[in-house]
């Protein structure tokens, strides 16, 4: 049951993420109207997703967070650049295709570090693990301590906007696996 939930709860952190980065919205020009709007837009896509009835899983991102984040991806990726990832539309709306996000490495290290810096990942996903985790004994919850650090999340953010989600959630899924299991530790 334990094992569950914490995988559970590792597929629902990976579903987040992958709306966060692709369910924004935006686009234009490079010009700073587009960039406000486009941030703006983005924003609210990850708002809408934390208020939503499905909730946004075990990453919890508040308005300063999604504001950040809608800012930093405009400013680091470019609203041309997420336009063709498909994280905005021609007219500066939140992307339909959410599944389907394939950035450069070089983007999706740049959309991970801004996320990464808006957003204090360990600690939100280990408040949202924190019931889950609290019945776990001892060895088992340092384990995933060690597990789910700052660097582990923002390789996972990394691999999800390259399009990756399956190839970021195994290491880590195995890892929380790992830390569940009896000889966790």
């Amino acid at each position: 049951m334990k094992r569950t939930v914490l995988t559970g709860a590792s597929a629902a952190l990976l579903l987040t993420v992958a709306a966060c980065g692709g369910g924004s919205s935006g686009g234009g020009s490079n010009d700073n109207g587009d960039q406000q709007k486009a941030a703006a837009a983005i924003s609210a896509g990850v708002m809408k997703l934390q208020n939503s009835t499905t909730g946004a899983g075990p990453l919890t991102v508040d308005r300063t967070g999604a504001d950040c984040f809608g800012k930093g991806i405009v400013d680091k990726v470019g609203v041309a650049q997420l336009k063709k990832y498909g994280v905005l539309t021609d007219d500066l709306k939140t992307g339909k295709d959410i599944t389907k996000l394939a950035m450069s490495p070089k983007d999706a290290k740049a959309s991970a570090d801004v996320l990464a810096s808006c957003v204090d990942l360990e600690s939100s996903i280990k408040k949202a693990l924190a019931s889950q985790v609290g019945r776990l004994d001892p060895k088992a919850r340092k384990c995933l301590d060690r597990v789910l650090t700052e660097q582990a999340m923002h390789g996972v953010f990394v691999e999800i906007f390259k399009g990756n989600p399956q190839k970021a959630g195994g290491k880590l899924v195995a890892a929380l696996r790992d830390c569940v299991t009896p000889s966790a530790g």
